[in-house]
């Protein structure tokens, strides 16, 4: 009985040591000459609603094992950027395994956080401080946070959650969306907002809400409005792929209604903080997804009633 205890445990020091190999085998650092790693670019400028964004970092060479990088993170000036409170790494040890492509790219993944305060842009500073199986080039890249709450059409991007009730089977829908805003200088700045939601209908579509912004500063209120009778997506519909577009829908009797190709107008007004705009309101209003049939006619594929935007915190 002793034997085959001593057996037993000479064949499980002889795995574990099999498994210590194999982890030696599949950590193999690079030692090919003329491997280099570097920031696709020294400089970065976000806005606060970007959410996720992606940063290249470029890399040459052919490898014959593993190149594993080290990010850290520091803030630039007295009111710089903290990792924690106005953005997060996802990572910040990297790893590129072997490939004999002679150039290629990662990506390092950042979460900007929105604080909904008006402040100074902040900046921060990502430095590639260790790369083992490679020759650092640009180390070093500045990224600028935009701050969009001082300007007001700029405080409607970032995540807001929509929810509506689906007209045909009474159920609820919520679906988070990410409003984005125009650039300053860009085309659209302060006129136009533009979002998307997926599957919204159940048939595996993504349609653009394309709304036109206005605000009327003395009423401190303003409007969100959704531009009908434009494509906005499209989708199969009994083996036939069709356009689809906003409409509204208006009772006309208790069981026949016409379909409307006006704007759909939705409200918004700030809280009394003077800068929160919580929710946006399209009130009453029916909203469809519409397609024109074969006929001429128009048919909903959707309706939605009681459709309102709310900021997710």
């Amino acid at each position: 009985m002793r034997y085959i205890k001593y057996v037993k445990v000479f064949m499980l020091l002889a795995v574990v040591s099999m498994f210590a190999a194999c982890s030696d085998d599949d950590v193999k650092i690079n030692s090919n000459q003329g491997c280099t790693v570097g920031f696709a670019n020294t400089e970065l400028t976000v806005s606060e609603p970007a959410g996720y964004v992606s940063i290249p970092i470029n890399v040459t060479g052919k490898r014959n094992g593993n190149v594993q990088m080290t990010i850290e993170t520091a803030p630039v000036g007295t009111n710089g950027a903290v990792e924690g409170v106005n953005y997060r790494i996802t990572d910040k040890t990297l790893n590129l395994n072997t490939d004999t492509l002679s150039s290629t790219s990662l990506n390092l993944e950042l979460q900007v956080i929105d604080d909904y305060d008006i402040n100074e842009n902040r900046q921060f500073t990502l430095t590639i401080t260790k790369a083992d199986g490679a020759e650092v080039t640009t180390s070093q890249m500045i990224v600028t946070i935009r701050d969009n709450d001082a300007v007001l059409y700029e405080r409607f991007g970032g995540t807001w959650t929509l929810s509506a009730n689906n007209e045909a089977t009474g159920a609820t829908m919520t679906q988070d969306v990410t409003f984005t805003c125009a650039e300053p200088g860009g085309f659209g700045y302060e006129r136009t907002i533009s979002a998307t939601t997926t599957n919204m209908i159940g048939l595996n579509e993504t349609l653009n809400w394309n709304f036109q912004y206005s605000y009327d500063e003395a009423s401190n209120e303003g409007n969100l409005t959704i531009t009908a009778g434009t494509r906005i997506g499209s989708a199969t519909i009994s083996d036939v792929e069709y356009d689809l577009m906003w409409a509204s829908y208006v009772p006309v009797t208790a069981d026949q209604g016409m379909v409307s190709l006006e704007p759909i107008v939705g409200t918004w007004n700030i809280e009394e903080d003077g800068k929160t705009i919580s929710q946006i309101s399209f009130g009453s209003t029916q909203i469809g997804v519409t397609y024109v049939d074969a006929s001429g006619y128009y048919n909903f594929a959707g309706l939605y009633s009681n459709v309102t935007f709310t900021r997710k915190q």
